[in-house]
């Protein structure tokens, strides 16, 4: 009785709910990824001097875009945290040179129609479409205000960022100068940005450790070597949305506390979950002296068959010369004849090695390259200088993003796929149809998630009297439902099936597809 007396709200909101879905695909504007910062774990306590306290204040984030779109959408997450986290408000705008939003450039973002949501811990919220054209090129500064009463302790967090970002207290998301504000070099929960477009060929991801995150390149300038492979896309007319996906301090196989997790273990969440992903780079670890070599070479073959059964191709690249000796050296030496051998599986080489290295002594990179050592001459960093990271941009061979067509040439001849993938929710009284518009599927105020054609429910969550703040679509395949606690309520415990998505089919079905497309569960309501 409770979900009937909902059906006149459910049927005076369908035709809005239909148009969305139409304007969201039939024009060929797929999103794609124009910029990410890899999510890792950071505990306040340990660590008090890296992060504030998310209570009552605004957080300001400068991004540098790789390419531009018509439409942004923003990614936050809770991954790490271990209460729910409130975003009460959050604006995007244009920053001047001195971190001020330029006067009238900046315009409100909501999730589900909602200025506010609550990310229940080790949750991911992704916005609405936030109607601003995002220039390639070029900085957006996104500002959220967290209002929440309760601190933070366990953040998610991309600590070594080389971008200075700022926060103040109360909500000063509007302002286009912050008062008093405190400067920082992380970023916090927010981790990823895509956009619209016709003409995107896809997108790149670059995952490894410091090398590829940019560490030591000076604050501000864009200098990774991502960075410099965008702007050469970019002059080459190959619109490709460049992802550095890089984590200093991180290892290919085991996760750490403050650095993040093993590649092995975010590469489905930090690579092939990515918004229109078409490539991935494949870069240096800090387990290089894990043994001989042997599970180092088998865990990239992973990646590579992982990342060619979602057809994406893989760039691998060779470990840099740094200053290694013994059998650390002949690890890397080894590692790095593997990935040139025809027998790697990879699609293409980035030869960071050949790139960076010394001819006459291979296991250091030439001295321009290097960074100083100290007084008594001992290496103390072992990290590209400038020009290093310039000339590792350089040296990636861009031929194998030069064939690609649109990522827009790829959807489906349907006008319309009503689904939710990794990371996206459903929030409470958000409606959403099935392309034809014959079936609807709701989260109710009584808790119920609900599936109706015309005034018929067909199935529900049976949570109703248990209310619920939001649905979401989990990297490992799981549908979940959260109570206003951030708890889960419901799921349809189909976990062990990353890159799943969930579907409102037109003939009444709501099916979870893996990423070979084969159903995993569904709702048995076809008609």
């Amino acid at each position: 009785m409770r979900i009937i007396r909902r059906t006149r709200t459910v049927l005076g909101a369908l035709a809005l709910a239909t148009t969305f879905c139409a304007y969201a695909q039939s024009e060929g504007r797929p999103w794609i990824g124009t910029w990410t910062a890899a999510p890792a774990h950071l505990s306040r306590p340990a660590h008090p001097g890296l992060a504030p306290d998310f209570v009552g204040i605004t957080v300001r984030q400068y991004l540098f875009t790789s390419i531009g779109g018509d439409a942004a959408r923003l990614h936050f997450s809770n991954q790490y945290g271990t209460t729910p986290l409130t975003i009460a408000n959050v604006r995007v705008g244009f920053p001047d040179g001195a971190g001020n939003i330029i006067q009238g450039s900046d315009v409100g973002a909501t999730f589900g129609g909602n200025a506010s949501i609550t990310i229940p811990a080790g949750g991911t919220v992704m916005s609405d479409p936030v109607h601003i054209a995002v220039p390639a090129q070029g900085y957006l500064a996104v500002s959220t205000y967290f209002a929440g009463n309760v601190p933070v302790n366990d953040v998610t967090a991309h600590v070594f960022s080389s971008q200075d970002n700022q926060f103040g207290s109360g909500d000063q998301t509007a302002a286009p100068v912050m008062s008093h504000p405190t400067w920082f070099e992380e970023y916090f929960f927010l981790t990823g940005v895509d956009v619209q477009s016709t003409d995107a060929i896809g997108a790149v991801a670059a995952i490894g450790a410091s090398f590829t995150d940019g560490f030591e390149s000076p604050p501000d300038a864009n200098r990774r070597w991502s960075n410099v492979v965008a702007a050469r896309l970019a002059t080459q007319g190959l619109k490709v949305g460049v992802l550095n996906q890089g984590l200093s301090g991180t290892d290919l196989l085991v996760d750490q506390e403050l650095y993040g997790d093993g590649t092995v273990h975010r590469f489905d969440r930090d690579v092939l979950s990515q918004p229109g992903i078409r490539w991935a780079i494949v870069g240096e670890f800090n387990d290089l002296g894990a043994g001989n070599g042997d599970d180092l070479i088998t865990a990239l073959s992973s990646l590579v068959s992982q990342g060619h059964d979602r057809n994406v191709r893989l760039v691998c690249a060779t470990f840099p010369p740094v200053y290694a000796e013994g059998d650390v050296e002949a690890t890397r030496q080894r590692y790095n004849a593997f990935v040139r051998s025809a027998g790697s599986g990879c699609d293409a080489v980035f030869d960071e090695d050949q790139i960076l290295r010394d001819p006459d002594k291979q296991n250091y990179p030439l001295p321009q390259y290097q960074r100083p050592r100290d007084a008594n001459g001992n290496i103390v960093d072992i990290h590209p200088t400038d020009a290093g990271y310039q000339a590792l941009g350089n040296g990636l061979d861009l031929g194998i993003f030069s064939q690609a067509t649109p990522v827009a040439a790829d959807l489906p001849s349907t006008d319309c796929v009503q689904g939710w993938t990794q990371g996206e929710t459903l929030h409470v009284g958000t409606l959403s149809s099935s392309c034809d518009g014959r079936f609807l599927l709701t989260l109710q105020g009584d808790g119920n998630l609900a599936l109706y054609q015309g005034t018929t429910p067909l199935w529900t969550s049976g949570t109703n009297g248990r209310p619920l703040i939001q649905g979401q679509m989990l990297p490992t395949g799981n549908f979940v439902l959260y109570d206003v606690s951030g708890r889960p309520l419901w799921a349809t415990n189909t976990d062990g099936h990353p890159g799943s998505h969930l579907l409102l089919q037109n003939d009444g079905n709501l099916v979870i597809y893996d990423h070979d497309n084969a159903p995993v569960w569904n709702t048995g309501t076809q008609r």
